[in-house]
């Protein structure tokens, strides 16, 4: 790749960045592994060989490689369920590249009220999304019943949900007012 062309590329990944990242996170639940996915992408769009387009068309090539990328880590651990099968997955693609501003607006959201949780909820978060645990297999862990384990994570995944509408503007869904 000329000089030139690493400028343009790396433009564009920063713009495309944020859309690939929430592709993946919807596909792979697992924290950890959706980051090492997503620095597989930026090696294969940054490796020799790739051909970048110049045009508008960036963000799809992107998430083509993503999907690859993504089809790739769930070869690769036999021992998870594929979460999607390849024709979801395209469809999933298209969603994001035909409408990358929400999936980056709600993206930048989550992230600014991920950053406001704090204590237990923090940890039961972790817990249930980074590390993958079930509610039966936290609430062992905690010494708590599998419900109230769910309860707790319902009410943070509302708060959430509510500071996300909140960041973006948009009114709370029915019927969760007052939900947290």
């Amino acid at each position: 790749m000329s000089q030139a062309n690493i400028e343009s590329t790396a433009r564009a990944w920063a713009l495309a960045q944020p859309l690939v990242a929430a592709f993946i996170s919807a596909a792979v639940r697992n924290y950890a592994d959706s980051q090492d996915v997503l620095q597989e992408v930026a090696v294969a769009v940054f490796g020799q060989g790739a051909h970048p387009p110049t045009s508008g068309a960036f963000n799809a090539w992107a998430l083509g490689i993503a999907r690859h990328k993504i089809a790739d880590h769930f070869r690769r651990k036999k021992r998870h369920p594929v979460i999607m099968d390849e024709a979801l997955l395209d469809s999933v693609a298209e969603a994001f590249a035909q409408q990358p501003d929400v999936w980056t607006a709600q993206g930048q959201a989550l992230e600014h009220c991920m950053n406001r949780v704090k204590g237990e909820a923090k940890r039961l978060l972790e817990l249930r999304y980074q590390e993958g645990r079930s509610p039966e297999d936290i609430a062992r862990s905690l010494n708590r019943t599998a419900v109230a384990i769910r309860v707790s994570l319902h009410r943070v995944r509302t708060a959430l949900r509510e500071c996300v509408e909140r960041r973006l503007g948009q009114p709370p869904l029915a019927g969760t007012e007052g939900a947290a």
